[in-house]
């Protein structure tokens, strides 16, 4: 009963008791799915901001860089949950092999967060299946 209470504490809802002090479970679990999809979509506003700051980012950065051909982003930033998440995975194709600190440092500091960067130095396989589920944010030569 006190971790029902806690909830809805902190939720600031209220759940209705029934007689016996049980909380109503069908008022309770609407609660729950109610607050886990605003989560969500918080998360996707946070998404979507980096998305869009990182967009830019690497429209600025092909200019830089002539042989930037693709980028894709994939991993845990592309799921649609209500966990926020705490890196973002990008893959760049032909980037100078000097440039790669320099650009993972400067998209980490424009999107106030770690950047996990690859390059074509991965595995084949590995390569294949980001450009099957990323998201394509640069593609063609510049």
């Amino acid at each position: 009963m006190a971790f029902i209470k806690e909830i809805v504490k902190e939720g600031k809802k209220k759940v209705k008791l029934n007689s016996a002090g049980g909380a109503n479970m069908e008022e309770y679990y609407n609660f729950l799915k109610n607050r886990e999809e605003q989560k969500r979509q918080k998360v996707n506003k946070f998404r979507e901001r980096k998305r869009n700051d990182l967009k830019q980012i690497i429209n600025e950065l092909a200019a830089e860089i002539d042989s930037l051909e693709l980028v894709i982003i994939f991993g845990s930033f592309l799921e649609n949950n209500a966990r926020r998440p705490n890196d973002i995975d990008i893959y760049m194709e032909k980037i100078p092999a000097e440039k790669y600190f320099i650009l993972r440092r400067k998209l980490e500091e424009a999107l106030e967060m770690p950047v996990d960067l690859h390059t074509q130095t991965k595995s084949h396989d590995f390569i294949k299946k980001i450009k099957r589920k990323g998201e394509v944010l640069l593609a063609g030569e510049n």
